[in-house]
């Protein structure tokens, strides 16, 4: 496992950085604007991607050793082209697609949708190095086409917009050539209908909460869209939010490593009482290394983000003040949440991920209308401290543990410690 961990890591690692290199260009040389579109293109592909999980999605991972792989490719792929179909219409009638023609839309919606079937059953089968390459070459791919297209197309959204269909046909690509051997050595039989059963109870329900929880991350966007006027200073803030929301969230990819590897883990472990036990001591890791991280952030002086990103986003540092306690309460339930799912018990998630929007709804329209993105990042923050005590609340009450498990002890830095030295032995010896 600890191999697993660091190779996430380390492909986190190198997300990071080019994510910044991509922070910094759709920032500083396309502007606040650019940016408020190309992320309302982002969550509203990240919806597409969410409804096409509702016959899987990250239940795939759960699902990938007890269900028939060539079947559940089917059943994704067919519902994959009816939901992104349908949420481009909605999209469309909407007037939510101003910045992209449907059809492109609908293109890129399903090969993101296809992409992330193929990466739960990568992390399913266990082939957690396989599943970080893939998403690394994604951010690559964008990259690269974007620093040239810019040249050429012009300082607009249109630019990423080809980079980012361009990264998806060749994410498609490797992760199809990734699960090809899975497919030939398929060792389930059973009906195409009962794999359809299994689908939509264990996916329906993991998808009604990633959706919702969405919304949580993201529903500010599109409350900022309407509350703001102008249209252009709508996306001017959204712009400014959404990059100190990807500041922010660039401390979650610790986080997010080694619960890609904890979900994988504890979904392939027979025994629940060793997943609990594996969970709580990453609960205490999680939170540890994010609040180090937190804190080296606000020590970060504001003029250095505007160097970083121009002079309009000097107001990230900021906004990430009030981020902060929803960052530190986002890495503590993480661990928490991904060992529900790695047990199949999804619906302590879901029930979270619903109050979470339902409180959402309440607080975060009127924040937004009094206080504008600052509202946003304060109801953000309310939203994800309230999730991380009901998750608490939700094992306590499931698993019996006390709040004592969640204090971080010298054994888990003497582990820590050893997990280090153990890592930079390995490096050592093979440089």
């Amino acid at each position: 496992m600890l191999n697993k961990i660091i190779h996430t890591l380390g492909s986190r690692f190198i997300i990071v950085i080019l994510s910044l290199g991509m922070l910094i260009i759709t920032t500083k040389i396309l502007g606040a604007e650019v940016k408020g579109e190309i992320s309302l293109l982002i969550l509203n592909l990240s919806i597409v991607s969410i409804i096409s999980g509702f016959l899987g999605g990250p239940a795939l991972v759960y699902l990938a050793s007890r269900e028939s792989v060539r079947n559940i490719l089917r059943i994704n792929l067919i519902w994959s082209i009816i939901a992104s179909s349908a949420a481009t219409f909605l999209l469309y009638e909407s007037e939510m697609l101003q910045f992209i023609e449907p059809i492109r839309f609908f293109r890129m919606g399903l090969m993101e949708s296809l992409i992330a079937t193929n990466l739960m059953l990568l992390l399913g089968k266990e082939r957690v190095q396989r599943h970080n390459v893939i998403q690394v070459l994604k951010v690559i791919a964008t990259l690269l086409p974007l620093i040239i297209l810019i040249e050429y197309v012009g300082k607009t959204s249109a630019a990423f917009i080809y980079a980012y269909e361009i990264s998806l046909v060749l994410s498609l690509i490797a992760s199809i050539w990734s699960i090809k051997s899975f497919i030939k050595s398929d060792p389930f039989g059973g009906s195409i209908l009962q794999s359809i059963q299994s689908c939509l109870k264990f996916g329906a329900l993991v998808q009604l909460g990633n959706v919702t929880q969405l919304f949580n991350y993201r529903l500010s966007y599109y409350f900022l869209e309407i509350l703001i006027s102008p249209p252009q200073l709508a996306l001017i803030r959204i712009g400014i939010y959404s990059a100190s929301m990807q500041v922010a969230e660039s401390l979650w990819q610790f986080t997010r490593s080694v619960n890609t590897v904890q979900y994988s883990s504890v979904a392939n472990i027979k025994d629940r009482a060793a997943g609990l036990k594996l969970s709580l001591q990453l609960v205490r890791l999680n939170y540890s290394v994010t609040l180090i991280g937190v804190i080296l952030i606000l020590l970060v002086p504001i003029s250095l983000f505007e160097m970083a990103f121009g002079a309009e986003f000097g107001e990230i540092k900021n906004h990430f003040l009030y981020l902060s306690p929803g960052i530190v309460a986002l890495a503590f339930g993480g661990a928490i949440n991904h060992f529900f799912a790695g047990v199949g018990d999804h619906r302590y998630n879901t029930i979270n991920s619903v109050l979470g929007f339902l409180i959402t709804l309440c607080i975060v329209y009127p924040l937004v209308s009094r206080l504008g993105t600052i509202g946003a990042a304060v109801g953000a923050s309310v939203v994800y401290l309230i999730q991380a005590a009901i998750q608490v609340w939700f094992l306590k009450r499931s698993d019996g543990i006390e709040f004592s498990s969640f204090y971080l002890t010298a054994s888990d830095l003497s582990a820590l410690s050893n997990k280090l030295k153990d890592v930079w032995n390995r490096i050592s010896s093979k440089s």
